[in-house]
Parts: structure tokens; C-alpha cells; sequence
């Protein structure tokens, strides 16, 4: 069995590769690749693996891109994310079909159930990762159908939102009146089903992180 590491630790893959070899007796030399999205898809394409372990945390490029063309041309093969925290990050990775995740700072004991629980052909999800879930309340994936809810007018207050900046300066800026500016930003929260300004700053947070993938795929 191959393991290929898309990760900058030799000694973390030593680590992984050892609890693997305690669960499954013929493990191979833990193989490398670079963090990077293209050199992942060829070794991957180039090398017969089953597992795939990448640290988010230094890969270079989009993420949800390489996910999403592992999963189309490669679905057999599991992939592990690790990061330093289990953010939101995280979730879009689950979404994209990723296998098990786990902090870098994770017991052995929970690396070892992620492994004993990816090898029986199930998916793998921290409790911090569920936990997370249920303090949020909302979990926001597919942008792009929320954002087909608000008007042209509705999402360039929500960008201006997102920029930080105070009612009185969007007002300003837009040259409305601020009781024009209130009703969107109303409507805003109406429209996505937003209850209190936490679950707004979640689905900005959900926005925000959107537009950059966006922007890293369209570069």
C-alpha cells in the first residue's frame, strides 16, 4: 500500500506512515510530491497510491480546484487534509470528498481512529469539526446559489460590508441615504435567512473565501 505526502515534514510522514503500518502490515516508504496542485495531480497520476495526505496549510494554489479534479479523475483514491486548525477551510475540503482531516497537533490515539475509520471505507469528520458545525449554526457551501437570491444593488453592499467599513461610509460611498442602506442590508438578511449578525459575519467569512478561490482558479 502507497501513501503519496503532499506535506514539508519528512518526520510527520514517518510519524502517519508508522500508525498506518500498525493497522495495515504491507505499507511502502512514504512517497513525496510538492504542495503544489499540478505536481500533485502528476504524481498521483504516475505513481499507484491509495492514500493522498496534504497539508493545507502550505499547498499553493486552490484547494477546492485540486480536491474537485482528484475527485472526477481519481475516485478511489483517499485523501487525508492536515492543518494546523480545523477552520472553514476544512468543510469546503469535506465538501470536495476528502476522506479525513486531523490537526497537526492531534493525538496519536485520534490520528489512529481517522486511519482505522478511512480504512473501513468511511469518511472521517473531528469532533471539533462537528462541534463547530453546531456552534455556528450555518454552515454556508454553495455561495453561489445564495448569492443568486440578492439583487446587483444587495451584493454591492454586502461587498462593502465585507471591506470592513462602517454604515455611514458604505452610505457615503454609494451615495444613498443610510435608511436605503439599512433596508438592503435588511433584505440582505432576509433573503439568506441570516438571524443575527453572527450568522452574517459567517456567511461574509463563507463570501469572502469564495472570491479568493474564485479568483485563484480564474488566474
Amino acid at each position: 500500500m502507497q501513501i503519496i505526502y503532499a506535506i514539508k515534514s519528512y518526520v510527520f510522514a514517518e510519524g502517519i506512515n508508522s500508525l498506518f503500518r500498525q493497522e495495515v502490515q504491507l505499507i511502502q516508504p512514504p512517497a513525496f510530491c510538492a504542495v503544489v496542485p499540478a505536481e500533485i495531480l502528476q504524481a498521483i497520476s504516475t505513481q499507484s497510491c491509495h492514500f493522498l495526505v496534504v497539508d493545507l496549510d502550505y499547498l499553493e494554489g486552490s484547494a477546492e480546484y485540486l480536491f474537485k479534479q482528484i475527485r472526477q479523475a481519481f475516485p478511489l483514491l483517499k485523501v487525508i487534509v492536515i492543518a494546523e486548525n480545523l477552520d472553514r477551510r476544512i468543510l469546503h475540503a469535506y465538501r470536495n470528498g476528502i476522506a479525513a482531516s486531523f490537526s497537526k497537533n492531534e493525538t496519536k490515539e485520534n490520528v489512529s481512529i481517522a486511519i482505522r475509520t478511512i480504512l473501513a471505507n468511511q469518511v472521517y469528520v473531528p469532533n471539533s469539526i462537528i462541534l463547530g458545525v453546531i456552534s455556528e449554526g450555518h454552515v454556508f457551501t454553495e455561495i453561489e446559489t445564495h448569492l443568486k437570491l440578492l439583487s446587483e444593488k444587495e451584493i454591492i453592499v454586502l461587498d462593502q460590508i465585507c471591506l470592513g467599513k462602517r454604515m455611514k461610509e458604505i452610505s457615503q460611498c454609494l451615495n444613498i441615504a443610510p435608511s436605503t442602506l439599512s433596508t438592503h442590508k435588511l433584505r440582505i438578511m432576509r433573503k439568506l435567512s441570516l438571524d443575527n449578525r453572527r450568522e452574517l459575519m459567517n456567511f461574509m467569512a463563507a463570501y469572502e473565501d469564495w472570491k479568493k478561490n474564485k479568483s485563484i482558479v480564474s488566474n
